[in-house]
C-alpha cells in the first residue's frame, strides 16, 4: 500500500488528506479503507489530541483484517490461558489454523510486523508499552500471565488476552520487555540470569527455608527492576520457576534436596507418632506453591534416604526417636 500511495505522489502523512483524488481502483477496498483510517488518526494527532486507542483498535487502525486475524491466531490473542507457555504458537501450528504452510506463515508475519514498526504505528503504540512497564513495575518487575488478567491495564487490551498481546509487543520492540519461559520481566536477560543466580546461591547456602521478605532485602537488584517495592512478588514467581524449587504458601524458600527433608520432618511432627506416606503428600503439597507440589514417589525418596525418619510398614513413616 505504501509503495503504491508513494507511486502516485504520497510523500507526507499530510498527503493522506487527499485520498479521494486518487484513481479508482488504485486500492482496493481494505487498503483504502485502512488509509482513511490512518489519516483520521493522524488528524488527532497534528491536534494533539490523537484517539486513546485499546491493542484491538490499534491493530485494526494500522492492519488490514487479513493481518489481523494472522495475529489473532499467532499470539492467541483471544485465549483464556493462565500459562504463558500456552501462548507459544510455532509457525506450523498457526499455518494449520489459517490452512497455511509454516513457511508462508513466517513470510507474512514478517511482512505484517514491518508494517507495524513504522513510525506512525509505533508512535501509536507507545502507551501500550508505558502500560506493560507500569504493571511490571506494580508487581516488583516480575508477572505472570495469569497475574495480566488481573490488573486495572485491562481496559488497554480490550478483549484481547494480556499474554498474547505483550508477546506481540515483544516481537514487535525486541527489548522493550523481556520474555522468560514462563513470565515477562522489566529487566534484560543478562540481569534477570543474575538475579535467578544469586537467589539460588542464597538458597543453597541457608540451611533452613528463607523468607521471601528476608531475600527481598539482602538480595542484589539489577537497575531494570526499578527498586525494592513489591519486590517480594517478583521473587515469590522467580523462586516458584527455579530448577527443584521449594516455596510455601508462607512465602518461604528453598531447595527440595536441601530443605524438603526437613518439611517433611515438620509434618511428620505434627501428625502423630506415625504418617502414612499419602497423608505426607496431601499435606505437603496443600503448604508449597502448586509449582512445587510433588507426587508420592519423590516423597518416598526423600524419606528414605533421611537418617532421621524410619519407615515403620509399607507406606508408613514415622521420627527416629534417640533409642532407636
Amino acid at each position: 500500500m505504501v509503495a503504491t500511495l508513494k507511486r502516485n505522489g504520497f510523500e507526507r502523512l499530510g498527503d493522506l488528506e487527499r485520498l479521494d483524488t486518487l484513481p479508482p481502483g488504485t486500492l482496493d477496498d481494505e487498503h483504502l479503507a485502512l488509509a482513511q483510517r490512518v489519516a483520521a488518526w493522524c488528524r488527532g494527532l497534528e491536534t494533539g489530541r490523537p484517539p486513546r486507542l485499546h491493542f484491538g483498535e490499534w491493530l485494526n487502525l494500522f492492519l488490514p483484517p487479513r493481518p489481523v486475524e494472522l495475529l489473532r491466531a499467532h499470539y492467541r490473542l483471544t485465549s483464556h490461558a493462565t500459562g504463558l507457555v500456552l501462548y507459544r504458537s510455532t509457525l506450523r501450528g498457526t499455518g494449520r489454523q489459517l490452512d497455511l504452510s509454516g513457511e508462508r506463515i513466517r513470510q507474512l508475519l514478517n511482512q505484517t510486523l514491518h508494517s507495524l514498526r513504522q513510525t506512525i504505528p509505533l508512535q501509536a503504540a507507545e502507551p501500550f508499552y508505558r502500560a506493560a512497564e507500569k504493571t511490571l513495575k506494580k508487581f516488583g518487575g516480575v508477572v505472570e500471565a495469569a497475574q495480566l488478567v488481573l490488573t486495572k491495564d485491562s481496559a488497554m487490551w480490550g478483549d484481547l488476552a494480556p499474554a498474547g498481546v505483550w508477546l506481540l509487543l515483544n516481537d514487535l520492540m525486541p527489548g522493550r520487555i523481556t520474555v522468560a519461559e514462563h513470565y515477562f520481566c522489566l529487566c534484560s536477560h543478562e540481569e534477570l540470569d543474575a538475579l535467578v543466580s544469586a537467589l539460588r546461591r542464597h538458597l543453597e547456602a541457608s540451611v533452613t527455608l528463607v523468607s521471601l521478605h528476608d531475600l527481598a532485602r539482602e538480595l542484589p537488584l539489577p537497575p531494570g527492576m526499578g527498586g525494592r517495592k513489591n519486590i517480594v512478588e517478583a521473587l515469590r514467581v522467580l523462586a516458584r520457576y527455579l530448577p527443584d524449587s521449594l516455596v510455601t504458601l508462607g512465602d518461604r524458600a528453598g531447595l527440595l534436596p536441601l530443605h524438603g527433608p526437613a518439611c517433611l520432618r515438620d509434618i511428620m511432627a505434627g501428625g502423630g507418632d506415625e504418617v502414612s506416606l499419602r497423608q505426607l503428600t496431601a499435606t505437603f503439597n496443600r503448604l508449597v506453591q502448586p509449582e512445587c507440589g510433588r507426587g508420592s514417589g519423590t516423597l518416598r525418596v526423600m524419606l528414605d534416604s533421611d537418617p532421621d525418619v524410619r519407615k515403620t510398614a509399607p507406606g508408613r513413616y514415622a521420627l527416629r526417636q534417640a533409642d532407636d
